[in-house]
C-alpha cells in the first residue's frame, strides 16, 4: 500500500453499483461517460464496483481506467451485512491511495462509503434518478428520510444534477452549502446526423444504412427493409417503467406507415409480459427486444424516433446521448425534461405522463413530419451544445475534486422549508 503522504487530488476513486458491461442502466452509462471524459480531462480515475456473478474478473482495464471488482453482489440481508464490512475493509486498505471519492447514488453502498475511516479522502455522493425512482425518493422510503439526511451530513459534497432533487433536499433539511448543482451536458458526438458521409476519423461507421446492416449482423431481429421507419426507446422493463405505456401506445398507430418497427433496448423483469402482448396483438414481427449493448452509437444512427416514455429514468444519458445524435425525439412532459429543453421545447415532441392516448398522438405527429423533425434534431443538437455543453459537466467535477477539502458536519441540519 503507498504511504498516505503520496495522495493528490488528481487521483479519483469511482464507486458505482453498476459499471460496464451493465450498460442498459442509465446511471451505468452516466457513470462510465463521466469516467472516461475525467481521464482525458487529466485525472487519474480508478473503479470500484461489485460482480453480478462469481466468474467475473476481479480486476481489469476500461478505456485505460482500472476497474476493481473484489467483491460480489450480495444476495440477501445477511450477505449484504457481510458486504458492506467487507467493502469498508478494502476501502480503507486501498481507499487511501485516493484524494477523492465520487460514490455513485443513494445505495447500500454509500453509507458504508461514508462511514470509511479515511480521513484524506474527501467523499462526495452523486445523487442519481429522476422523477418516481430519483435516489431521495427511493431511499428516503426504505429508510426514512431523517436517516437520509443524517448520512449526506457526513459527506463533504453531495452532487445534484437537477434542480427538482436539489429543491427536494434542502426541503428534507440537508444544507444547502453542501449541494453542489452540476447539470449532465450534451457532448459532441462524431457519427450524428450532422456528420454522415464524413470521414470516419474514429473508425466509426459513417451512414445510418452502414449501422443498420451492422446491427442485423449482430442481430438478426434488428434486419430492416430499406424503407423500414425505426422507432426506440431504451430502459428497464419494469412494472414502473414506460416501457408498457409504449408498448400501447405503438400497437393502436395506425395502418399506413409500411414497415413500421419498435426498438425496446433494456431488460427486466417485465420482458416476458412484454413479449406476450406484441405476440397477441400480432405485432412480435415489427417488434426486436434484443437486450441490452455496450455501445449505442450504431443503435441511435438506425433510428428514425426516439421516445422518452418516463420521468423516471432515461433523463441522464439516453436523453442527452439521443441529443448529441440528432435523432427526433418524442419526450415525457415532466418539470425535468422541461428544464431540460428550457427555451428550446419547440424542437422536440411531447405528451403527458401515464397518457397513452397522448403518446401515441405524438408519435404518430413527429411520424408524419419526419423530415421536418429530423432538421428541428439537427438544430436542437447545435442549440444544446451552446446551451449545455458536457465539457462544461465534465469541468465542474473537476474543479470539484480539485477544490480545498470541507469540513463535515456532526449531524443533520435543522429541517428547512424549500
Amino acid at each position: 500500500m503507498e504511504d498516505s503522504a503520496a495522495v493528490t487530488p488528481q487521483r479519483v476513486l469511482m464507486i458505482s453499483r453498476r459499471f460496464w458491461p451493465h450498460l442498459g442502466s442509465d446511471t451505468a452509462c452516466r457513470d462510465r461517460r463521466l469516467v472516461d471524459a475525467l481521464r482525458r480531462s487529466g485525472l487519474s480515475v480508478e473503479v470500484l464496483t461489485p460482480r453480478h456473478a462469481v466468474g467475473w474478473n476481479e480486476r481489469f482495464e476500461f478505456r485505460e481506467s482500472v476497474v476493481h471488482r473484489p467483491l460480489v453482489w450480495p444476495r440477501g440481508p445477511w450477505a449484504a451485512r457481510r458486504y458492506q464490512r467487507s467493502l469498508r475493509a478494502w476501502l480503507e486498505d486501498q481507499g487511501t491511495r485516493f484524494g477523492a471519492w465520487v460514490c455513485s447514488g443513494f445505495g447500500e453502498d454509500w453509507s458504508t462509503v461514508l462511514r470509511a475511516d479515511v480521513p484524506q479522502a474527501r467523499k462526495f455522493v452523486w445523487h442519481s434518478g429522476t422523477g418516481g425512482g430519483a435516489d431521495h425518493v427511493v431511499w428516503g422510503q426504505l429508510h426514512g428520510e431523517r436517516r437520509l439526511v443524517a448520512e449526506l451530513s457526513q459527506a463533504d459534497g453531495v452532487v445534484v444534477s437537477w434542480a427538482s432533487a436539489q429543491r427536494a433536499l434542502v426541503g428534507l433539511g440537508v444544507e444547502a452549502g453542501r449541494l453542489r448543482r452540476i447539470d449532465i451536458g450534451v457532448a459532441s458526438a462524431v457519427g450524428s446526423a450532422e456528420t454522415w458521409g464524413s470521414s470516419p476519423v474514429t473508425g466509426g461507421l459513417a451512414t445510418p444504412g452502414q449501422s443498420r446492416r451492422a446491427l442485423a449482423e449482430i442481430n438478426g431481429d434488428l434486419r430492416l427493409e430499406a424503407e423500414s421507419l425505426v422507432v426506440m426507446a431504451c430502459g428497464e422493463m419494469t412494472a414502473g417503467g414506460g416501457m408498457g405505456g409504449l408498448a400501447e401506445a405503438f400497437a393502436t398507430l395506425p395502418d399506413g406507415w409500411g414497415d413500421l418497427r419498435l426498438w425496446l433496448i433494456g431488460d427486466g423483469p417485465r420482458r416476458g409480459e412484454l413479449h406476450d402482448y406484441f405476440r397477441h396483438q400480432s405485432l412480435r414481427p415489427q417488434v426486436a427486444m434484443p437486450g441490452t449493448f455496450t455501445d449505442f452509437e450504431d443503435l441511435y444512427r438506425a433510428a428514425d424516433v426516439v421516445v422518452i416514455p418516463s420521468a423516471a429514468e432515461g433523463l441522464e444519458d439516453t436523453l442527452p446521448s439521443a441529443v448529441a445524435a440528432a435523432v427526433p425525439l418524442v419526450v415525457v412532459d415532466s418539470p425535468d425534461t422541461r428544464a431540460f429543453f428550457a427555451g428550446v421545447e419547440g424542437l422536440v415532441g411531447w405528451f403527458q405522463a401515464g397518457m397513452v392516448k397522448g403518446m401515441r398522438d405524438a408519435l404518430q405527429d413527429c411520424l408524419l413530419q419526419l423530415v421536418q423533425r429530423r432538421e428541428a434534431a439537427k438544430r436542437l443538437r447545435r442549440e444544446m451544445l451552446t446551451r449545455r455543453p458536457y465539457q462544461q459537466t465534465v469541468l465542474a467535477f473537476k474543479q470539484l475534486i480539485e477544490s480545498s477539502p470541507s469540513s463535515r458536519s456532526s449531524g443533520p441540519s435543522p429541517r428547512s422549508m424549500p
